[in-house]
């Protein structure tokens, strides 16, 4: 599962497997299709037994149903199924999550899954105005920095 990071106002932060990886490649322009790949993949790994895609809120209604149909062939079922928000509250895609055994996301699994969602948003927002993640307000919660702060040891 993720990494916590260190404690911060009494809270704790949870990363996705490679976050800093993932941030890089989001500051560096990397192709929008590539990077949500890559988030999903890390949410996968990170969350076990789970097959997940981000869709753009452009492309949701095409290709929902289709993925939903191609899912149940393969026995699996929906696990999750969150809105990938701008920091404005925008709808700016869906993160989609798919199990072969019928469950719903643990609380760890859950901080996950919004990690990811943010991350997708900010790899969006950043291919939408043609900037790297530098350029927009920090989507770190419980944190006023750019970066994320520091993993502790895991």
């Amino acid at each position: 599962m993720g990494r916590l990071l260190r404690h911060q106002l009494d809270t704790e932060q949870t990363l996705l497997a490679d976050e800093g990886r993932l941030r890089e490649l989001i500051s560096i322009g990397a192709p929008l299709s590539f990077v949500l790949d890559k988030i999903s993949i890390a949410l996968d790994l990170d969350v076990g037994n789970v097959v997940s895609v981000v869709l753009l809120s452009d492309n949701h209604e095409q290709y929902t149903d289709l993925i939903a149909q191609n899912a149940a062939v393969f026995g699996l079922s929906i696990f999750c199924t969150s809105a990938v928000l701008s920091p404005g509250g925008e709808l700016l895609g869906t993160l989609e999550m798919y199990s072969s055994t019928l469950r719903s996301p643990t609380l760890g699994e859950s901080k996950l899954i919004e990690r990811a969602t943010q991350l997708a948003a900010l790899a969006i927002e950043s291919h939408n105005h043609g900037r790297g993640s530098q350029s927009f307000p920090s989507l770190w919660k419980g944190s006023k920095e750019k970066d994320p702060p520091d993993v502790a040891p895991s």
